[in-house]
């Protein structure tokens, strides 16, 4: 191949003067030769080194953002570069120096806002399985994490009023039905705090629940979901201390005495055929409890 050499034309620009084959149809960008010519190039860590000094601390401006950001609008990978991408795994130092990179950064307001526009409607991941070793991954970087209280305030704004239509609570109720926490699981949870410990409810809370009537639908569902179960001895123990003393003194309206008369009638009373001498003195309450429950 000949030597490459420009001369200096009328308008001032400089030009190639494209001696040896295919130099003409490559063209000059930047002052580099573009074309085949780096293809499949692969820089030394030496050069890479040298690239990454020379680029540390440069940042794009607005304009050039821009610019770069309308020239790839709209385009998308073609089926041969997607089947290229899939499958492909960053190796163990490439993803430490990325981590090293990132570590500490925290994006503005601006870009978090940015990034949420960007993926908004984005359906890329839906319906994907990660594998048991992903899932493992991702529990044991999460485990011991907790949101502080500012985080779990922003979470609830955002879902606060949030209703799901009848498909996503269609979705839901299919992926859990049947699922049963594993005895490994229930070994985590238990001794711990429930969220709500303690807690009380506002005024506008009690007044939302108050008068709140659930569907015929929604009581046939929860009907099907308990019948069958039965309380334990503990259980029962319990809801009986809890409840002890609450409903004293309440009054309850003739519509609920006729749907509590109608929810009773042709029951078997709990104490039919018991003598009081059967029952030892003190245990009333506890016996009344134990068949209400």
């Amino acid at each position: 191949m000949k030597r490459l050499g420009t001369r200096a034309s009328e308008g001032g620009l400089n030009q190639v003067q494209a001696v040896g084959p295919d130099h003409a149809a490559m063209g000059r960008i930047g002052g580099h030769i573009a074309g085949p010519l780096n293809r499949g190039r692969v820089h030394s860590e030496a050069t890479r080194q040298k690239m990454s000094d020379a680029r540390r601390g440069k940042t794009h401006s607005e304009t050039t953002c821009q610019k770069i950001g309308n020239a790839g609008r709209g385009k998308k990978h073609s089926e041969i570069i997607r089947q290229k991408m899939r499958g492909r795994l960053v190796s163990e130092a490439t993803r430490q120096k990325i981590a090293a990179a990132n570590r500490g950064k925290t994006a503005s307001e601006a870009t978090r806002q940015k990034m949420s526009d960007a993926h908004r409607g984005n359906t890329h991941n839906r319906g994907r399985v990660h594998s048991e070793s992903t899932r493992q991954k991702m529990g044991d970087a999460r485990r011991g994490k907790t949101h502080s209280e500012t985080t779990c305030q922003k979470i609830a704004t955002a879902n606060r009023g949030h209703i799901c239509n009848e498909v996503t609570r269609q979705k839901i109720a299919a992926a859990n039905r049947g699922k049963t926490a594993s005895e490994a699981t229930r070994q985590k949870m238990r001794g711990k705090v429930p969220w709500n410990k303690g807690k009380m409810c506002g005024e506008a809370t009690r007044q939302k629940l108050r008068g709140r009537v659930c569907s015929e639908v929604t009581r046939q569902k929860i009907g099907t979901a308990n019948r069958g179960r039965v309380r334990s001895e503990a259980t029962c123990q319990k809801i009986s201390v809890a409840s002890r003393g609450k409903n004293r003194g309440r009054v309850h309206s003739d519509a609920a005495r006729q749907n509590m008369s109608a929810a009773h009638r042709g029951q078997v009373p709990w104490n039919k055929g018991l003598r009081l001498s059967s029952i030892a003195p003190g245990c009333w309450v506890d016996a009344v409890d134990a068949y209400a429950a």
